[in-house]
């Protein structure tokens, strides 16, 4: 994990019930959904609830995964809570698409805390997260494409480097390959 990582986290363990305010920026991939979930295994073993959508309730932890995809209305209201300061929310996106109303609450956040930015992860550091991860399914969801991915995460995806996609069963003679 990054050093703003490791902060993020030791901070929560730290005051688990005390407000804080923060932003996990990264490409798509890059374990800001991992890291919303490490938090969200901290808070609960501290007692406190999660919620993943937007609520006003103070005595939750507000983890917002995939914050780019969100409408204005919902990212004013989030933009709302991280100027008060009195909520524990964290907030992940992308740094692309960046709407008029993501950009505007990335400012208020980057005000509360020196952002979370993740990058591209190395055959290491996947090989890493998947030995620490509790939870070491596979993903339930695969990527649309996967050749713009860098080989690490298209090996993580797929188990192989030499293709993007492996088929869904084995090919017997005469019959085609479902992928």
């Amino acid at each position: 994990m990054p050093s703003a990582a490791q902060r993020l986290c030791r901070d929560v363990v730290a005051d688990p019930h005390g407000p804080l305010v923060a932003a996990v920026a990264g490409p798509g991939g890059c374990g800001k959904t991992a890291m919303l979930e490490t938090l969200a295994r901290i808070y609960r073993d501290a007692g406190v609830p999660v919620v993943h959508e937007y609520t006003e309730d103070a005595s939750a932890a507000l983890l917002v995964d995939d914050a780019h995809g969100l409408d204005d209305v919902t990212l004013d209201r989030l933009r709302r809570l991280a100027v008060a300061r009195s909520h524990r929310m964290v907030v992940a996106y992308r740094p692309w698409p960046r709407p008029h109303a993501l950009s505007a609450l990335g400012a208020v956040l980057v005000r509360c805390r020196p952002p979370v930015v993740l990058g591209r992860l190395d055959r290491a550091a996947v090989a890493t997260a998947r030995r620490t991860s509790s939870d070491t399914r596979p993903p339930t969801r695969s990527p649309t494409s996967c050749s713009s991915r860098p080989a690490a995460c298209r090996r993580w995806w797929t188990g192989s480097s030499s293709r993007c996609r492996r088929p869904v069963s084995s090919p017997t003679a005469g019959s085609p390959v479902r992928w």
